[in-house]
């Protein structure tokens, strides 16, 4: 009886039946081949051979491809899946058939069905098979060691096991300082008011020049909205500030930052000497607000179309900082035109020694030329 490979993320079946899909591809093992399993048997006691074979066979191939010590070697195995494979199929097989008849009797076919019916059922599926990919991923150790020879190609987790080699002795000095380094700078976006996170979270998804950490924080306080069309749904929006008790909502708002950088830091994923805060419109004070009483958090705030605290001139709360201000202004913007704003980088070098103030040809918006500019502003402060 020979064995028959079956590499991670393929599928190499002989003379299998649907449920020997679901058992094979879930061992991604060397199975005997001409055998058949059924569902509810014990497979693991029949399974011949441990994963050992799988890598012996995925770098032969690599080899032939020519592409050992290359970044796509390391990836080809995982393009497919056989959990996500059978992860799905049983997502699929617990969604009720009465729903598919009813697509087909909307005059579905079977791609529509699968678009309109199965994958949006399937959603947290796809989330949380997502994120058990992600972190299975990013702490592979074993298939990239072999198939990786430079540095060039290798990644975090193969280059970090490089300073602790015990054959050279470990230096947990230079292993902690190797692990501070694969930490990601954070942007934190706050959206302005009437809109959400999640537009926060888009904006700093268009500005980030990559590597960064991405986060964004939702207003306390939430309000009704007009609908994008006359006769539509009311919308809601979210504000950070309200006329009732201010001080609370701004107490709010530093203990929601403070708490999402300390958590982000000690998960290991953001850089604490370089967090970057990211505010639109209303939010913008704020954020200056959280800059200036605290003057060792940030390494750099980014104001758009927005303002600075009204009580600037007046408090003593606000003090002297290393931060770095970049405050971007239209010259269009009906809420803060430019007779508003005009002192603003004054009032800003006062407290800060690195400030820019730029202004654009836009409304209150962010415009793309302000993006562009945000983009080369974060890479050239987080290196």
């Amino acid at each position: 009886m020979g064995l028959l490979a079956v590499p991670v993320g393929s599928i190499y079946l002989h003379d299998a039946d649907r449920d020997d899909l679901e058992v094979a591809v879930v061992e991604g093992m060397a199975v005997p081949t001409g055998t058949r399993f059924a569902v509810g048997e014990d497979v693991v006691g029949r399974v011949a051979q441990s994963r050992q074979p799988l890598i012996v066979e995925n770098y032969r191939a690599i080899s032939a491809l020519g592409l050992l010590d290359t970044i796509p070697a390391i990836a080809l195995p995982y393009l497919a899946s056989a959990f996500a494979i059978f992860l799905l199929r049983q997502t699929f097989k617990s969604i009720p058939q009465e729903l598919v008849d009813a697509a087909r009797v909307e005059g579905a076919g079977p791609l529509q069905i699968l678009w309109r019916v199965y994958v949006p059922l399937a959603r947290p599926t796809y989330i949380a098979f997502g994120l058990v990919s992600i972190s299975y991923h990013w702490n592979n150790f074993l298939w990239p060691l072999i198939v990786t020879n430079s540095v060039g190609s290798r990644p975090l987790t193969v280059g970090l096991a490089v300073f602790g080699a015990p054959e050279t002795g470990v230096d947990w000095s230079i292993i902690t300082a190797a692990t501070v380094m694969t930490m990601a700078p954070l942007l934190i976006a706050l959206h302005g008011y009437g809109a959400s996170k999640w537009h926060g979270m888009h904006e700093a998804k268009l500005t980030e020049p990559g590597g960064f950490a991405l986060a964004a924080l939702q207003g306390p306080h939430q309000h009704l909205r007009e609908p994008k069309q006359p006769g539509g749904q009311l919308r809601y929006g979210f504000g950070w500030l309200s006329n009732y008790r201010p001080e609370e909502s701004v107490a709010i708002h530093h203990r929601a930052l403070t708490d999402m950088i300390d958590s982000l830091v000690d998960e290991g994923v953001a850089d604490r000497e370089r967090i970057f805060l990211l505010g639109f419109s209303q939010s913008c004070a704020l954020n200056y607000r959280f800059a200036f009483t605290h003057p060792h958090v940030l390494k750099g705030v980014i104001g758009i179309a927005g303002g600075i605290p009204g009580d600037w001139e007046t408090s003593d709360a606000y003090q002297q900082t290393n931060t770095s201000v970049l405050h971007l202004a239209g010259e269009r913007d009906e809420y803060y035109p430019p007779a508003r704003v005009e002192n603003y980088a004054q009032a800003l070098r006062g407290r800060a020694t690195d400030v820019e103030f730029r202004s654009y040809d836009a409304g209150h918006e962010i415009s793309d030329a302000m993006r562009n500019d945000m983009k080369d502003w974060l890479r050239a402060r987080s290196e």
